[in-house]
């Protein structure tokens, strides 16, 4: 199990469960964990370590400050950090909108990494729904319906072009 394997570090900050590739059919035996720098709240777990390093409310924290030595928040594109910067300040005016953007700012400030898979293994069924709290509008049309597959990653890929292809798929739809 990935879980129980060698690729849980210190450094990583979640696993996950969703991405916004569905592997369906035949492509679902290619599926596998990766490294990412971003964070899916949909479907993750974390650990007691990583979790106490976690601040719902960053108003007080001088983010540029404390961002300026990641490396992962320095690989990052201007646009990108621009867009980040902007999410981050937004809950420091208002820190219990969201739980999130906090834990993506935890992951940037200590160089953590999250393990997600290539292929969604789950999906979110709350959008177009009055009892949620950020998802009450119709789902995404980038969010296309094929069915899950139904199978178990086994293993965690170090393959950088695949990740990075993957990241850009997430730049342009989930964390765009």
């Amino acid at each position: 199990s990935v879980l129980n394997s060698t690729h849980l570090t210190s450094k990583v900050a979640s696993v996950g469960l969703y991405s916004p590739l569905k592997l369906s059919g035949k492509l679902s035996k290619f599926n596998c964990f990766r490294p990412s720098k971003y964070f899916m709240c949909w479907g993750w777990a974390t650990t007691r370590e990583i979790w106490s390093k976690y601040e719902l409310d960053i108003s007080s924290r001088d983010l540029m400050v404390e961002l300026e030595n990641s490396k992962t928040w320095n690989s990052l594109s201007v646009r990108a950090r621009a867009t980040w910067t902007g999410r981050f300040k937004k809950i420091q005016d208002n820190p219990f909108h969201t739980w999130d953007i906090q834990f993506q700012y935890m992951v940037f400030k200590y160089d953590f990494f999250n393990l997600l898979p290539i292929g969604a293994l789950i999906d979110n069924e709350g959008f177009d729904d009055l009892r949620s709290s950020h998802t009450k509008e119709s789902k995404p049309r980038w969010m296309i319906q094929h069915p899950l597959p139904n199978s178990i990653i086994e293993k965690v890929s170090n393959n950088r072009l695949v990740s990075s292809l993957v990241e850009f798929v997430e730049s342009l739809t989930i964390i765009g």
